[in-house]
């Protein structure tokens, strides 16, 4: 509802959609109180969206570098796939040691305990390290 200076009341959700046709455009005068009360809930909605905004900013980042990181472990992966028949058997060992914490093999069953996740660094260094040098 809008209170006008005039005294009437006027409800302008849904009937405005033509703005010549709009009740209050004859009017000149809109009271303080008509008018807060008419955009206070657009004004609120307003204020928790803006609100909200730099979490969701930081969401969407969070996961674009998920997302980065992920398909950089992807091409790690392959890349050592492909270089690891190449590789000599002391780089073999260490890639192993990096990746597993301990191998157990007891009565034909196999027990792996996976180390930490190497950091993004560790894990340039080792695609530096792998790459064939370039000329």
């Amino acid at each position: 509802m809008i209170h006008l200076s005039n005294g009437e009341e006027v409800d302008c959700r849904g009937s405005c959609y033509w703005p010549m046709a709009c009740p209050i455009r004859s009017v000149k005068h809109i009271t303080p109180q008509g008018f807060g009360e008419f955009y206070k809930p657009a004004e609120e909605r307003l204020n928790q969206l803006q609100s909200e905004l730099p979490r969701l900013e930081a969401e969407v980042s969070r996961l674009k570098v998920d997302k980065v990181s992920s398909e950089e472990v992807i091409h790690e992966a392959k890349t050592l796939y492909e270089q690891w028949p190449k590789l000599d058997n002391d780089w073999k060992r260490s890639i192993v040691e990096a990746v597993f914490q301990r191998i157990e093999i007891h009565d034909g069953k196999i027990k792996i305990t996976y180390s930490g996740i190497p950091t993004s660094v560790e894990l340039c260094k080792n695609q530096q390290q792998m790459a064939p040098a370039r000329c």
